[in-house]
């Protein structure tokens, strides 16, 4: 098995997800975690879409197959003493990678 390089989509988070893959797959790099929420806003992962239709979750991983990278995590990060929005999200975010 072959060694996958990726990075976490936070790093760039300023720009759509087509330009922040770009820039992923223009350093040479396989593989990507995005980030769901938690901390910091969602800008490249609409889970709410992607649980509600199987023609987005499609358009979504091509998004990614389109430049040869390959989606190996998605990432929900927030402070675990705060359950009270991060328990729902995590919940949403699991349904949506098991639908992907």
């Amino acid at each position: 098995m072959a060694l996958k390089l990726g990075a976490y989509t936070a790093c760039l988070h300023d720009r759509p997800l087509g330009a922040a893959l770009d820039v992923l797959a223009a350093n040479g790099l396989t593989s990507v975690e995005v980030n769901t929420g938690g901390f910091i806003p969602s800008p490249h992962c609409h889970v709410d879409l992607l649980l509600s239709s199987g023609q987005a979750r499609r358009d979504y991983l091509g998004t990614f197959a389109a430049r040869g990278l390959q989606l190996t995590g998605l990432n929900c990060n927030g402070n675990p003493s705060r359950l009270d929005g991060l328990s729902l999200a995590a919940s949403n975010l699991r349904t949506a990678a098991a639908k992907l």
